[in-house]
């Protein structure tokens, strides 16, 4: 003999003392209750809808009127005279 035996138990890695860590072989528990495995009645989540609050107005971060020049000057635009308009001329 080369080492001499600790007489510890090894307890690294080992899940003996955690209940339900190995298979129970004598009997199966469980708090389901028996179905029908061809016609089977789930119990799904369910919800309510809420209605969304309303957001509380801070202020337009997009609205700048107040600022002098910030908005584009207005066109005017001027009405073309019809140069091939003969109407004015008598007898035409």
């Amino acid at each position: 003999m080369l080492h001499i035996g600790l007489a510890k138990p090894f307890g690294s890695l080992i899940n003996e003392d955690i209940e339900g860590a190995k298979p129970n072989i004598t009997k199966f528990h469980t708090n389901r209750p028996p179905s029908n495995p061809l016609n089977p009645e789930y119990k799904l989540q369910s919800f309510t809808l809420l209605a969304p609050d309303v957001p509380r107005f801070v202020r337009d971060a997009i609205n700048i009127d107040d600022i002098v020049g910030s908005k584009p000057k207005v066109e005017r635009y001027m009405e073309t005279r019809d140069l091939y308009s003969v109407n004015d001329i008598a007898g035409a």
